[in-house]
């Protein structure tokens, strides 16, 4: 049985030019999944770190005009001492991921980090990277949410926040009304160590040291750590020891901030104050590490 096959058909070079001038289509690259919207900056909130009050207290003492205003005053105070205080971020969250509840949430944000803290998981640095592709212009931001150890640990709440720094300029006004001759003395016994000697510097700094123990009895303290001291006092008189040793703990401490499970996201230059959503994850009790994009 004979078989017939066809001609190959011919390629000119004709068609090989037209071939060559046809347009072609363009190579596009996949677009970026949409990044939802994660909330609005509300507010910073500056406090005073652990500690500090009483440094605070002694520079209003020694620098406040005749007249000036307590607002002026606390403002010139936080710029003369920066390394006293710690800046929070409060964003209103437009919707709950995973144990953060929608509204606000005080977190510590770092602006266009170089690094990502805390070995982020592979689909983390992914959707990052899809993020800087697709919105270059944007500022990117690095957040923890802020987290409180007393009575347990518990997400601290933005309101707390804001009357924790409202305490503090109000027990550092305290102490520099207070204190205020004390610290000037202490100043002033500075001062003379380099005039009258290093003899007479130090029994006027224990004359000052004197006097400010026994006002630090007779005077009130911050609201703060008189109601810590008390709840102390009852804790030992009922015999309760461990809650007498939570409260020395939180009285040597004061306040305890704890930041982790991070969060990624950005902000657009022509939407100011609208945070886009990256990636939201942690590492659960069960040593397994959770991710929501």
């Amino acid at each position: 049985m004979d078989t017939q096959t066809a001609a190959p058909p011919q390629v000119t070079l004709q068609a090989l030019a037209a071939t060559s001038t046809a347009p072609r289509s363009p190579r596009l690259a996949p677009a970026a999944r949409p990044f939802s919207d994660f909330g609005r900056w509300v507010d910073d909130v500056t406090v005073a770190r652990p500690g500090t009050l009483w440094r605070l207290g002694d520079w209003i003492a020694r620098n406040r005009r005749p007249g000036q205003l307590r607002s002026e005053v606390w403002r010139a105070c936080r710029a003369a001492n920066p390394y006293c205080f710690k800046t929070y971020t409060v964003i209103a969250l437009a919707r709950r991921s995973f144990f953060l509840p929608a509204g606000e949430v005080v977190f510590e944000a770092t602006e266009n980090p170089t690094q990502i803290p805390q070995s982020p998981p592979q689909g983390v640095m992914l959707r990052h990277l899809e993020a800087l592709d697709a919105h270059p212009e944007a500022t990117f931001y690095y957040l923890e949410p802020v987290f409180a150890s007393e009575p347990t640990m518990r997400l601290y709440p933005a309101d707390e926040l804001r009357a924790e720094a409202a305490g503090d300029q109000q027990d550092a006004f305290m102490l520099a009304r207070n204190y205020g001759a004390f610290f000037r003395a202490r100043a002033w016994a500075g001062e003379q160590q380099s005039r009258c000697g290093a003899a007479l510097a130090a029994a006027a700094e224990r004359a000052e040291d004197a006097l400010l123990n026994f006002a630090a009895w007779l005077l009130p303290q911050p609201a703060s750590l008189r109601r810590l001291e008390a709840s102390y006092s009852v804790a030992v008189r009922q015999g309760q020891q461990a809650e007498a040793e939570r409260l020395q703990r939180a009285i040597r401490r004061v306040r305890w901030h704890m930041t982790f499970d991070p969060i990624l996201c950005f902000e657009l230059p022509g939407e100011p104050g609208r945070l886009r959503f990256e990636a939201h994850w942690y590492v659960g009790t069960d040593n397994k590490t959770y991710v929501h994009y």
